[in-house]
């Protein structure tokens, strides 16, 4: 149960990440985020690089800002997850839902993770 659950959430993670990609076709895609996904592991592989993960936190359960200021909610569980398995720092920031997608395609966040509908 728990790998099915890794493996939707990693699906998940993958299909709001798309979005920061450019309007490459979708087999050109699909090889271009395998080889790129392969370059940022192999590149960061003992690396002290923060990612910078852009956010809108306006839409629960996926994401939203707690009572406390703190950024909870599924999506934020999911980057948790993938940053601990995967060994690396990441920065979350909420940035809303147009200037997220802006700030990724500018290259001043290096991903991007979003409920929607």
């Amino acid at each position: 149960m728990k790998k099915l659950l890794a493996l939707g959430m990693a699906a998940m993670m993958a299909l709001s990440l798309a979005a920061c990609g450019g309007a490459a076709s979708t087999s050109e895609s699909t090889s271009s985020e395998a080889s790129t996904s392969e370059a940022a592991t192999a590149e960061n592989a003992g690396s002290d690089k923060t990612w910078v993960i852009a956010t809108d936190t306006v839409f629960k359960p996926f994401e939203y800002t707690d009572a406390s200021g703190n950024f909870v909610g599924i999506d934020v569980d999911i980057v948790a997850a993938i940053a601990e398995d995967q060994g690396f720092k990441y920065e979350m920031k909420s940035l809303g839902w147009d200037s997220a997608i802006a700030a990724c395609q500018a290259g001043q966040a290096d991903g991007m993770i979003a409920g929607a509908s």
